[in-house]
């Protein structure tokens, strides 16, 4: 079960600059403990893996079944709990993993209904508000599982994973499917609501949409004029103009 793993943990930070820049002292601080670094893998197995756009939403089955545990870094790292695909990924594979996120992270995954780590990983990182004692918090947990024992660390590792199995079922059930569709139809409308008030008008969207398209037309702008034609002729757009609202608007791939 353990015999193809070559590191403990697994890091992706394809980004280090804007809200991302916390990664560098994340990194630093690993790469300053000797060991610790040698039993981490930041970045992909792959020498030949190319970074992207969309990398971080990119699934390689070796990176998760060479490691142990996947150290998530958000794409923001203060007040905020902002979980994207980073998170869900080793969720959707069955990976247990420590997140790097706002304060509060982990309790908001649990009320989706799925199980974090503790006691076997100390999540007491999740609840500390101060961003550099956070980080601090979670590199000196890594540390201290690496400094297990094997028996104790094998047993940790075998309890977190038959939780991230459980997980892996809940991401892929109809019922979170559910709950995650309802909740987007809910921001949605409430987004809507709270903007309502400010007279949404697309015939002044498409004004200033159209003034922008002769500026882009004129400076050969080419990307940005294909976009901007785009958006005018959307499906959205010509539903408005047609008298319909934004309540009975149906995208055309749910139609």
């Amino acid at each position: 079960m353990h015999n193809n793993v070559e590191k403990l943990f697994l890091v992706y930070a394809l980004g280090l600059s804007g809200t991302r820049k916390y990664r560098k002292e994340f990194i630093r601080l690993i790469q300053c403990n000797t060991d610790l670094c040698s039993k981490t893998q930041i970045g992909s197995f792959l020498e030949k893996y190319k970074v992207s756009s969309d990398s971080s939403a990119t699934y390689f089955h070796h990176d998760f079944n060479h490691t142990y545990i996947s150290v998530v870094l958000e794409t923001v790292f203060d007040d905020r709990i902002h979980l994207t695909e980073k998170t869900l990924r080793p969720i959707a594979v069955g990976h247990p993993f420590i997140i790097a996120n706002g304060p509060g992270s982990l309790e908001y995954l649990r009320s989706y209904g799925f199980q974090t780590f503790s006691p076997f990983i100390d999540e007491s990182y999740d609840c500390i508000k101060d961003h550099s004692e956070r980080m601090n918090a979670i590199v000196a947990e890594m540390q201290r599982i690496n400094n297990l024992n094997y028996k104790d660390k094998m047993r940790l590792i075998d309890n977190c994973r038959s939780i991230a199995q459980s997980n892996k079922k809940i991401f892929f059930s109809d019922n979170f499917f559910k709950t995650i569709i309802d909740e987007l139809r809910n921001n949605v409308f409430d987004a809507f609501n709270s903007y309502k008030d400010n007279l949404f008008d697309y015939k002044h969207m498409l004004a200033r949409l159209e003034e922008k398209n002769k500026c882009s037309k004129n400076s050969h702008d080419k990307k940005d004029y294909v976009k901007t034609i785009e958006i005018c002729n959307s499906s959205l757009i010509k539903h408005l103009s047609k008298g319909g609202t934004l309540e009975n608007y149906v995208p055309p791939n749910l139609d």
